[in-house]
């Protein structure tokens, strides 16, 4: 993003309910740093940060949503290049990528690489996260409705 005639990394979120952009802060060791090849990802249900950084990337998680201190560094990963994609985290702590057309997993407590398939010319894949928000019906519409119709029948 380029902010004043400078760039800057920003992470973006948007907030559903009120339906407004938000920028959250960067980990306070990465403001002002010039690599814009960063990645996001949903960890325990934190927000994660994979940050590419002279041969090797670093995984961050936000502890406290919104608050900039609230970022620490996991580990590093040993993976200097052909990251494509960060797709996520497996339910026991794996992270999920797609390294040069492969889907590949690396174990962070064991420090173990697994790949899984691939070796495509090209690979994509998305992630999606359950919920049971309705993205086309406004909950404070639906709230005020029901109200009006319940005073209406008595």
């Amino acid at each position: 993003m380029r902010h004043q005639g400078a760039f800057r990394n920003v992470i973006v979120s948007f907030d559903m309910e009120d339906e407004a952009f938000r920028e959250l802060p960067m980990p306070k060791n990465l403001q002002g740093e010039q690599d814009s090849r960063f990645m996001v990802a949903r960890l325990d249900g934190l927000l994660a940060l994979l940050w590419p950084d002279m041969g090797f990337h670093s995984l961050w998680v936000m502890k406290e949503y919104g608050v900039a201190e609230s970022w620490i560094k996991l580990f590093n990963i040993n993976i200097a290049q052909g990251l494509q994609e960060v797709l996520g985290f497996t339910k026991n702590g794996e992270l999920l990528l797609i390294h040069y057309g492969s889907l590949i997993s690396y174990e962070p407590s064991q420090q173990t690489w697994y790949f899984h398939f691939g070796l495509f010319d090209w690979l994509s894949l998305d992630t999606y996260v359950e919920s049971l928000v309705l993205l086309n019906i406004s909950t404070r519409y639906s709230s005020k409705k029901k109200e009006r119709r319940i005073s209406t029948e008595g």
